[in-house]
């Protein structure tokens, strides 16, 4: 099921296309035995002005580089970036 962002729900259908606007809070599920692949195109918004779309296209490529790594090394960044915070606080 796919959560409009207004409340409401819109459910999947074999051979049919969902678009949805990911910027409202959502959620997907998949509540068959079947894979579900989802294709995520990011779209800009045409009233951006173009230093918006590098900023947004940065923080996307950040965030790809982050989801590649695999869990065990995003917990050790995380924990590494956040003592090494804290000893450069103490500094």
């Amino acid at each position: 099921m796919q959560h409009d962002g207004w409340g409401g729900e819109s459910g999947w259908e074999d051979g049919k296309l969902v678009v949805c606007d990911t910027s409202f809070d959502h959620y997907t599920s998949n509540d068959s035995p079947d894979a579900l692949y989802v294709l995520i195109i990011d779209f800009f918004h045409s009233e951006l002005t173009q230093r918006e779309c590098e900023q947004l296209r940065f923080i996307y490529q950040k965030r790809n580089e982050f989801e590649n790594l695999s869990a065990e090394v995003k917990i050790e960044s995380f924990f590494d970036k956040l003592f090494r915070g804290n000893q450069e606080n103490k500094s």
